[in-house]
């Protein structure tokens, strides 16, 4: 059952301009330690800076503004895979929990001018199931 989709679109050169006045202090706001290290293998362009934003976005629409927004409680991590996974923490996964087993499937895209993304929240099954 899809519980939640969320879309987000990002203007590279708005986010750039942020990125270019702020260096690593702004991606340390929104970025975990682990998506930093991972962008900084790839040498992540803007871009795929812009587009995980995107993503971020995304994941916190389909989960229906949950009243808060904690960049680093949601994590968008390719981890050698060829598409990225979704890992909530702390409220997030929280919030998310109460669902019952639950995964998020991304589709993400970006030309040299903007950068989007598409996130669907899928229950695998609720907890009523499992009692």
């Amino acid at each position: 059952m899809i519980l939640g989709v969320g879309i987000d679109l990002v203007e590279n050169d708005r986010f750039g301009s942020v990125y270019n006045r702020h260096g690593l202090r702004f991606l340390e706001k929104i970025f975990t330690t682990r998506e930093i290290s991972e962008g900084e293998a790839q040498s992540r362009a803007v871009s795929g800076w812009a587009v995980r934003f995107a993503a971020k976005e995304a994941v916190f629409k389909a989960l229906g503004f949950p009243g808060f927004m904690a960049w680093q409680e949601i994590e968008i991590l390719r981890r050698g895979r060829p598409f990225p996974d979704v890992l909530l923490s702390g409220r997030y996964d929280s919030f998310a929990g109460k669902r019952g087993l639950w995964r998020f499937h991304l589709s993400l895209t970006h030309s040299r001018n903007m950068s989007s993304a598409v996130a669907v929240w899928e229950a695998l099954y609720s907890r009523d199931d499992c009692e």
